[in-house]
């Protein structure tokens, strides 16, 4: 006995929709056909499964998501704003991933809260983070967002002293010696400095082991030093 592919959605319900679309979106194999929406015990079986199947989530923007996903008409781009369960006025775009096919398409928070509910501790920390990026309450140093927002001294915000000591690190050797060295890594200059200590490294792999926080920067921000 054979079936046809699935076409549509059991009813025009955006729970139906929702969970048509990630079927879909997931499975455009040809695997899935219509006895899995007429077997009820099938039926149970994925609706359960699919949503748990998508463990993973990122906010974009509508133009960056176009690019990402793998949903024909959210790549064409024809309704701009609009969720898989057909909701209008999306302004934040929550693109998520199924883990086991890798397939990738975005829904609107509201969806990710009520359907998707493992993502939403996802989704919150990204939001939170986003905003506070807005606000400008990020480390000046790693880009990571403050431990607390009082964390504000004369208009220079880091994690820790680490952070801070490192972008305030003086080089205490060489040419360069008592030129602050994140600003001196962003010139020309600094990338044949660089350069340079990379070949003093390539020749003894213990130089400049005096000057572990250098060596830390380094690694961070520029080059792998093994």
């Amino acid at each position: 006995m054979t079936f046809e592919l699935i076409t549509e959605p059991r009813n025009k319900t955006k729970p139906e929709i929702l969970f048509f679309m990630l079927l879909k979106i997931s499975y455009d194999d040809g695997t899935l056909t219509n006895d899995i929406l007429e077997n009820k015990k099938l039926y149970r079986k994925y609706k359960k499964s699919i949503y748990q199947q998508f463990t993973k989530l990122s906010l974009t923007t509508y133009k960056e998501s176009l690019k990402l996903t793998d949903h024909t008409s959210q790549k064409k781009g024809d309704k701009k704003g609009q969720c898989l369960c057909t909701q209008l006025g999306i302004t934040i775009y929550n693109m998520i991933e199924n883990s086991i096919t890798k397939k990738k398409c975005w829904v609107g928070s509201v969806c990710i809260d009520k359907f998707l509910p493992q993502l939403k501790k996802q989704k919150n920390e990204l939001l939170r983070i986003n905003k506070y990026k807005d606000q400008g309450y990020i480390c000046l140093y790693c880009n990571d967002v403050l431990p607390s927002r009082r964390k504000k001294v004369n208009k220079e915000m880091f994690c820790n002293l680490n952070c801070k000591s490192k972008m305030n690190y003086v080089i205490p050797f060489g040419k360069h010696k008592g030129k602050i060295m994140i600003e001196l890594i962003c010139t020309r200059e600094g990338s044949e400095y660089i350069d340079w200590v990379k070949n003093v490294i390539e020749d003894d792999t213990t130089a400049f082991s005096k000057y572990p926080l250098f060596l830390e920067i380094l690694e961070e921000n520029i080059i792998d030093l093994i």
